[in-house]
């Protein structure tokens, strides 16, 4: 197997401060090209997530419809805890009439497994409406729903509920519509009752204003820290300027720092922390032309202080609706990626090695 290091060349953009050099001593060792965990000839596969079981065994959830919009349902597959072996899939969730999709899954610490996700109805004049976001909690071993909560009837959610302080935090985006001048915005839910009732506190409102902000994912560094990555839209149409943000949270998240830009396109952020310190972000990359769409990741050492340079996990092609990634370490310091691609028709995963 061969391996590969990785030429870790460091960015700066906008705020030399936050995206400067971090430690360029540890190797990045891909463990394998990448493989099928499940795929479709017809239909439309995406937003795959994955969780490890008490048992090691791990478990991922992703939609499963027509196509990339319409009658979306959940799906499970369980693996093996190389994360190279699964079984055939089954459902976990669906709605009469409805496309529920982005399910993510968290294990907590009292044993249960939280999934969170959205639903929306499309119309014939294909305008979406009842769309709102749930918390559900699920059986240990993940194969039904015990009940399904709302969170807000107006927000979607695109990544898994997190534990901070005995309660239980997810971001969401969204809002209502008021003129042509809306733009979505990030707010941070929070549940002190298991996810039975929301509180709801908008994140920066007044900050990128000119923007969609979109599909945020939040992290938990320590009993301070907070990272939280986002997607943006600054325009009707998709443009260059679509830059993936990050702000930080020193304190709980109650205030956060304005919003940073990156030098990529970056859609649907997934945020991991390894038992080695090492953060890791996951997203769809695309180029500035909207035409060749891929998956990446980049990394930080420094509590999100810095961050590496993208790093491609699936190359950026045409005709590759693709990507939504998610994380899950394994075991010695080795993790994987789960992201569906091939426009919709396949849920792949790779295998990595951080070594110091």
């Amino acid at each position: 197997m061969q391996k590969l290091l990785f030429n870790l060349l460091f960015f700066i953009i906008l705020n030399p401060a936050i995206y400067s050099q971090v430690n360029k001593n540890i190797k990045i060792t891909p463990l394998d090209t990448s493989f099928i965990i499940y795929n479709v000839d017809n239909g439309h596969l995406g937003f795959p997530d994955i969780v490890k079981l008490p048992d090691y065994n791990l478990m991922i959830v992703y939609r499963q419809g027509t196509n990339h919009y319409r009658d979306g349902k959940i799906m499970r597959q369980y693996g093996l805890p190389n994360g190279y072996s699964w079984k055939q899939p089954e459902v976990l969730y669906e709605m009469d009439s409805m496309d529920v999709r982005d399910a993510s899954v968290t294990y907590l610490k009292n044993g249960d497994i939280g999934l969170s996700f959205f639903e929306r109805k499309q119309e014939k004049n294909n305008t979406f409406t009842a769309m709102g976001s749930y918390y559900s909690i699920l059986k240990e071993d993940g194969k039904r729903m015990r009940s399904k909560y709302s969170i807000n009837k107006n927000y979607a959610v695109s990544s898994p509920v997190v534990e901070f302080n005995n309660k239980l935090l997810i971001p969401g985006y969204g809002g209502i519509k008021s003129n042509e001048d809306y733009k979505t915005r990030i707010s941070l839910f929070e549940s002190d009752d298991q996810g039975r009732t929301w509180k709801e506190n908008v994140i920066n409102p007044e900050s990128k204003k000119d923007f969609n902000l979109q599909e945020p994912a939040l992290l938990v560094v320590d009993n301070k820290r907070m990272i939280m990555h986002i997607r943006t839209m600054a325009d009707k149409k998709y443009s260059p300027k679509d830059k993936m943000m990050q702000a930080i949270s020193d304190d709980g998240g109650k205030t956060w720092s304005d919003w940073k830009p990156y030098n990529f396109i970056g859609h649907a952020p997934y945020l991991k922390l390894l038992s080695n310190g090492v953060i890791i972000s996951a997203f769809r990359i695309l180029d500035d032309t909207y035409t060749l769409e891929g998956t990446a990741f980049i990394f930080s050492t420094d509590k999100g202080n810095t961050w590496s340079n993208p790093i491609i996990v699936d190359k950026q092609r045409k005709n590759n609706d693709s990507s939504y990634p998610s994380i899950q370490e394994l075991f010695n310091n080795e993790f994987i990626i789960v992201y569906y691609c091939d426009n919709g028709k396949t849920i792949k995963g790779r295998q990595y090695k951080f070594e110091n």
